[in-house]
C-alpha cells in the first residue's frame, strides 16, 4: 500500500476538520431573550458549497494517492484539489466576511467559522504547495 506524505496527511485532516465545523455553530443571534445558533450547514449556500468543496478537495489527493482508479485531469490531480480548496475557501471567507442578519438584528460569529477558515487556510496552503512543488506537476 503506498504510503501518503506528511503534506497530504495535513490536506487531509484539514478537510476532515472543516467538515467537522460545519456541525459546529457559525453564527450566533440573540432574538428578543432568546440565543439562537446556527451550525454551518445552516449558514447558507456559500457556507455549504465551501465546506463541500473543501472536503471534496482532501478527499480526492488522498484517494488518488493511495492509487484508487478515479478521473485524474491532464495538468495533475494537485492542481485540482489545489484549486477546489482555493475555490471553497474564498467561499468560506465570502460568507464569513458578509455576516449573518435575521430579522433586522445582527449577528456574531462562533468558534466553529473560526475553525473552518483556519482548517481551510491550512489545507489550501498545503495543496497549492503540493501542486507546485515540482515533482507533483505531471498527471499521477
Amino acid at each position: 500500500m503506498p504510503k501518503l506524505t506528511t503534506r497530504v496527511k495535513v490536506i487531509a485532516f484539514s478537510a476532515l476538520a472543516v467538515f467537522i465545523a460545519a456541525f459546529l455553530p457559525w453564527w450566533g443571534v440573540t432574538v428578543g431573550s432568546i440565543p439562537l445558533d446556527v451550525e454551518g450547514w445552516s449558514a447558507g449556500i456559500a457556507c455549504l458549497v465551501g465546506v463541500l468543496l473543501l472536503s471534496a478537495a482532501g478527499l480526492y489527493l488522498v484517494l488518488r494517492r493511495l492509487k484508487y482508479r478515479i478521473w485524474a485531469p491532464p495538468f495533475g490531480d494537485s492542481l485540482l484539489a489545489a484549486g477546489l480548496a482555493a475555490a471553497g475557501l474564498l467561499l468560506v471567507i465570502i460568507r464569513w466576511a458578509s455576516g449573518p442578519s435575521f430579522y433586522g438584528s445582527s449577528g456574531s460569529t462562533r468558534y466553529g467559522i473560526w475553525l473552518a477558515v483556519a482548517a481551510g487556510v491550512v489545507e489550501t496552503a498545503a495543496a497549492v504547495a503540493e501542486a507546485f512543488d515540482g515533482r507533483s506537476l505531471r498527471a499521477s
